[in-house]
């Protein structure tokens, strides 16, 4: 059964689930551009300030997590396609989803990513769209 048509391409709910599955980043949507991308890792450690001497600094987590600025050029039907998949499938951002980033490891390369907060639209001439949003990686 197909949920939506973007340029052509039929995106059904079994092709949004990865072999192992997870959610997937919906096929026929483009990868982030590379203006608007930008990775910070989060905060791992804790630091508590002492009335004397040094502060003291502890490890708060071993996990891995990045904050990435993403940005995405889509056309109209694909921007149609992004925000069924946001809204149902990624559950309004809450779910983690496969998706291939490149994260500094030597190209591009699959990961788990989750929405933090919400995306941000702007409509371009050509009814093209702008869209910016903030993700978190693990595992990367």
């Amino acid at each position: 059964m197909a949920l939506i048509t973007a340029d052509s391409v039929s995106i059904t709910a079994d092709s949004l689930l990865t072999a192992d599955g997870f959610i997937g980043w919906p096929v026929g949507l483009p990868a982030p551009v590379v203006p608007g991308f930008s990775m910070e890792p989060e905060e791992s450690t804790i630091r508590t300030d002492m009335e004397v001497g040094s502060p003291r600094v502890r490890l708060r987590t071993l996990a891995e997590r990045d904050a990435l600025e993403v940005a995405w050029k889509f056309t109209d039907a694909q921007m149609a396609v992004f925000r069924e998949w946001w809204r149902t499938t990624a559950s309004f951002g809450a779910a983690w989803f496969d998706v291939e980033l490149p994260l500094g490891n030597g190209g591009v390369q699959a990961c788990e990513a989750r929405f933090v907060g919400r995306w941000k639209s702007q409509l371009k001439p050509g009814m093209c769209w702008d869209v910016t949003g903030k993700v978190e990686v693990r595992n990367a």
